[in-house]
């Protein structure tokens, strides 16, 4: 089996610390990204196979980064996150490709069921 590699994209760094050590609690490796370039950058990493990533986020929203990662990394499964998401933004996200689309702040119980889901589904991994 593989590494679970998560990767965590958001402006702030709160967000990120939150998610990271939570994640990294449940046993997965997690990297973070403060804007959309990196993260679109850091999609490259071969053991990455989840994104979690806000929709307002500087130098690159959140919509363009699910596209791109889409677009080069279609294996990757990309989790939306915002706390401001108009129902056609959220229609657009899961049109692109997007796993799911959580609302800011995250429940974690819901975030770690989806992560889960997403590993014993559709990825041979293990945390």
């Amino acid at each position: 089996m593989q590494e679970a590699t998560i990767l965590i994209a958001d402006e702030d760094q709160s967000t990120l610390n939150k998610l990271k050590e939570l994640l990294v609690k449940d046993g997965y490796s997690v990297i973070t990204a403060i804007d959309g370039v990196d993260a679109v950058t850091k999609a490259a990493i071969s053991s990455l196979k989840v994104v979690i990533t806000n929709l307002n986020m500087p130098l690159f929203p959140g919509l363009k980064v699910l596209e791109r990662i889409k677009k080069f990394y279609p294996q990757l499964h990309v989790i939306m996150m915002s706390d401001i998401s108009p129902e056609e933004t959220k229609r657009k996200a899961l049109e692109f490709g997007a796993y799911s689309f959580l609302e800011k702040p995250i429940d974690p119980f819901i975030l770690r069921k989806q992560i889960k889901d997403i590993f014993n589904q559709h990825v041979n991994v293990k945390p």
